[in-house]
């Protein structure tokens, strides 16, 4: 069954449709239009009058009495081709060009059948943005590769920003603009950039201020001094996207980060698209890691939410809106636990959708005196609570099985090595050696074939 046909055989308000196929669709397209859609008049345009007429034969016996359909060229199509349609369906387009060519077409719904390898569905998804109401892009599987078919399906919200990147700054003018030139590098008009002073001492309104006056998507936000966590609550609240992405501005991006997150998201209806996180020293060297990824995918693979947790850093991320709007999941007020929590409440939500797009890249550069990299008595302290804090949640709301217990595994070896770090400052030691006595109480309630010894 042709996904695209299907698609609009369930809108019952088309009353007129413009069709155009691509030499890939077999010339039964307007039968199988006509057994599932009923229009008032189809428009076919089709350069090939040979082909034409052999489309016009299958048809035969099919046309309802009552629906007027008319076959044109391309050319000709064009030259009156300003009548707004209530569809437009085209079939194995053979390029971009003959999308764009409908383009000046404002229709209620777009209905494609594409190919993987072929025309892309979030290519397309970008030519009509702005001019259909409905798109809706069926992406089936190459027959030699085999594979899913995807459907990429949106519907005009209430505007036109699609994804707000939030940024939350305190002291970080000497690599602020580092940071807006590589997210700035891609140049979708549908994207805000919202930058969140939390009453920074430094000059970084001032950069955002003029950053802004050569670009329109860059947005300053100011508040009083609360936090990272809570300057990310408020750039959450004034934003406009459908996807919400958060970026360290002491960090950057690859180029092409967001357009792939954002891709990817949008044609495989995802509500958190996860990219990948790369340490860097400031030279801009890299800092070898265990390929958190890899973890990621094999939790994907069971089914798990826990697995998305092991890459507890959130930068490296878009999630949809709709997601906190109907959790109420919010930031808390703690300055370096509140990632991992934050993730942990968005991963155990039920039906969440989630998919990995490793070639996006996001830099976190490992300073010293950042929030993440420097260490102190009280930072430790609240580190203990927060993780305590997380263990408690997943024993409270997530499945009860062996990939709780494996995930009590890796937070108690993580705060193995904590207290290892911690044995020089005075009364910390102390303080780890009872947050994992509390672990071990947590475990009680394990399976016992997957008991951490």
């Amino acid at each position: 069954m042709n996904g695209a046909v299907l698609n609009l055989s369930e809108k019952k308000d088309i009353r007129e449709m413009i069709v155009s196929a691509g030499r890939g669709s077999g010339d039964g397209l307007l039968r199988e239009i006509l057994t599932d859609c009923v229009p008032e008049r189809i428009t076919f345009i089709c350069d090939d009058k040979a082909r034409a007429e052999r489309i016009r034969r299958e048809a035969e016996g099919f046309i309802p009495g009552g629906v007027e359909v008319s076959f044109a060229g391309s050319a000709a199509w064009s030259a009156d081709g300003a009548e707004k349609s209530g569809a437009i369906l085209i079939d194995c387009p053979d390029d971009l060009e003959q999308v764009k060519n409908l383009v000046q077409l404002s229709p209620k719904y777009l209905s494609v059948r594409t190919v993987r390898g072929g025309v892309g569905a979030f290519d397309i998804w970008e030519c009509f943005r702005k001019n259909a109401e409905h798109i809706y892009v069926s992406t089936e599987p190459d027959p030699k590769e085999g594979g899913r078919t995807e459907a990429l399906d949106w519907e005009r919200g209430g505007g036109d920003i699609e994804l707000s990147v939030i940024f939350p700054m305190y002291n970080v003018s000497a690599y602020l603009r580092q940071c807006i030139e590589s997210v700035t590098a891609w140049k979708a008009d549908y994207v805000e950039f919202l930058f969140v002073d939390d009453g920074s001492p430094d000059d970084c309104a001032d950069i955002v201020n003029e950053c802004a006056a050569n670009d329109s998507r860059i947005k300053l936000l100011r508040k009083q001094n609360g936090g990272c966590a809570s300057a990310r609550q408020f750039g959450m609240e004034a934003a406009r996207g459908r996807y919400l992405g958060f970026v360290d501005p002491d960090d950057y991006v690859a180029a092409d980060f967001l357009k792939l997150l954002y891709e990817k998201a949008v044609r495989e209806e995802l509500d958190i698209v996860k990219g990948t996180l790369r340490h860097v020293r400031e030279d801009g060297t890299g800092i070898v890691r265990r390929d958190k990824n890899r973890r990621i995918d094999g939790g994907l693979k069971t089914g798990h939410p826990l697995y998305l947790l092991f890459d507890e850093e959130h930068q490296s991320a878009l999630y949809r809106r709709s997601l906190f709007e109907k959790t109420h999941i919010r930031y808390g007020n703690s300055s370096n636990s509140e990632d991992s929590i934050f993730l942990l409440k968005l991963c155990l939500t039920e039906g969440i959708r989630f998919g990995l797009e490793p070639a996006a890249e996001y830099y976190m550069v490992q300073r010293q005196g950042s929030a993440t990299n420097s260490f102190s008595e009280g930072r430790m302290q609240r580190q203990l609570e927060g993780l305590r804090e997380q263990l408690g949640y997943a024993v409270e709301h997530a499945p009860r099985d062996r990939f709780l217990n494996q995930f009590i595994k890796q937070k108690l070896f993580y705060n193995m090595r904590l207290q290892a770090y911690t044995a020089g400052l005075p009364g910390l030691s102390e303080a780890a050696g009872e947050y994992l006595a509390g672990i071990r109480e947590l475990l009680i309630i394990s399976t016992p074939d997957d008991t951490p010894r």
